[in-house]
């Protein structure tokens, strides 16, 4: 994290001072710097959303969870048998 936070901090000016570039040449540098994250970020989210390892079940810690057809699970606490 704090690599990348200064690689974004350092680029610019590395651009401007070793490469001689201009405001429109950096302001694209750092456009296309933040594109992939935004562009992978996506994907990602869909892929996890439709992932093979989630088996539609929202659970709420030890209160429960609530099944996609809607019907509520009761918690299973730790050293309690069902009735």
């Amino acid at each position: 994290m704090a690599g990348s936070s200064i690689t974004q901090m350092a680029l610019p000016v590395l651009a401007v001072l070793h490469l001689d570039a201009s405001t429109a040449q950096v302001a694209w540098l750092m456009f296309l710097g933040q594109l992939p994250p935004a562009l992978f970020a996506l994907h990602a989210g869909a892929l996890a959303d439709r992932s093979l390892l989630c088996n539609g079940i929202v659970a709420f810690g030890d209160t429960g969870a609530v099944l996609p057809d809607g019907q509520i699970q009761e918690p299973r606490r730790a050293g309690r048998t069902a009735a």
